[in-house]
């Protein structure tokens, strides 16, 4: 099985290792920022433009901003169930793999619930829903199953789709 190598982590049983800190001299891909980042461009644009009329031309921009959040975080279950499935598919024995896999439907299932709550509940529930994940990203990592910039990047996206439902359930709460 190929398992993501941080550096001085121990050699894998097989000899075969990829070596991602020396392969990308110990950064974070550039191509994994800008697709995170591009990925919180419609949720800021959604805020901004709900921050300035609510619904503009009888647009429902708050839903599609909520319905945007929720793909984003089945998203992010499915992330999790690669990863486990990669883990599953090696052959050395994965006794965490199985665990990683059941909790990665989680996300997918609490974005289906967020869907169906009031507006600002529902930016409230996925708010808490995306800050959840972080420990599936930390499970994930401590497994060997993630990249080694994966923490660090899940983290600063997570901080901020967190912050943008926080305010966009403040607005619609005081509207």
């Amino acid at each position: 099985m190929l398992k993501f190598s941080r550096g001085g982590s121990r050699p894998p049983e097989n000899g075969l290792s990829l070596d991602l800190w020396a392969l990308r001299g110990n950064r974070m891909p550039p191509e994994a920022k800008i697709f995170g980042i591009g990925g919180i461009i419609p949720l800021l644009t959604g805020v901004v433009i709900v921050l300035a009329v609510r619904e503009p031309f009888g647009i429902p921009v708050v839903r599609i901003i909520l319905a945007y959040a929720a793909l984003i975080l089945a998203f992010l279950g499915g992330i999790h169930w690669g990863f486990a499935s990669a883990a599953l598919a090696g052959p050395a024995l994965e006794l965490d793999a199985p665990r990683i896999l059941a909790l990665s439907v989680l996300p997918a299932l609490a974005s289906g619930v967020g869907m169906l709550l009031p507006d600002a509940v529902a930016a409230l529930f996925l708010a808490a829903a995306f800050a959840s994940v972080l420990l599936l990203d930390r499970a994930s990592e401590e497994l060997g199953y993630t990249p080694f910039w994966w923490l660090t990047l899940r983290l600063r996206l997570t901080v901020a789709v967190v912050s943008l439902l926080l305010l966009l359930a403040i607005v619609d709460l005081t509207r």
